[in-house]
């Protein structure tokens, strides 16, 4: 027997990220997306953070500059993004969502819903809140930049849909 805890709450989380984000891309790419797992992700990003310069949504994704450039470029072919000047900085340019964005994104989140579905299964929904108010309260203790979502009071209501 090993003297270190190989299945702490670490390396579960950690088994855990690795299984949602395969089930994820599995489920995207056997789907009629219109849009690879990969650029479902920077469509999300968009989603959460609104507007962004492509080096801050590599940040947030942890991607690469080239990768990021090819994933906008391509959803930018497609119609799902566009490139405008930032208001701050005429030399950089913003990536916004367009209106044929929503289709995928609604398309995307059936298959997060379902993700969610699978992976709830046998849980009480109860136990799924005090799950989703806890990994987000970690994750605001791990972050540099905590986001105020992260902080919900223990009465907020239902966080199984953001889950």
């Amino acid at each position: 027997m090993s003297p270190y805890d190989c299945d702490s709450s670490i390396f579960v989380v950690f088994d855990l990220v690795r299984a949602f984000r395969s089930r994820f891309e599995e489920a995207v790419a056997a789907s009629s997306v219109a849009v690879t797992p990969a650029e479902s992700r920077v469509l999300l990003d968009l989603t959460k953070h609104g507007p962004s310069r492509q080096a801050e949504i590599g940040e947030r994704l942890s991607i690469g500059a080239m990768s990021v450039t090819g994933l906008v470029d391509r959803l930018e072919r497609a119609g799902f993004i566009r490139r405008e000047a930032d208001p701050h900085d005429r030399r950089a340019k913003c990536i916004h969502l367009t209106d044929a964005s929503r289709s995928v994104l609604d398309e995307v989140q059936s298959v997060k819903q379902a993700l969610r579905e699978r992976a709830g299964r046998g849980i009480d929904p109860a136990d799924y809140e005090v799950y989703a108010r806890v990994i987000r309260r970690m994750r605001s203790n791990l972050a540099d930049d905590p986001q105020p979502e992260d902080a919900l009071p223990s009465n907020a209501g239902s966080e199984r849909s953001n889950a």
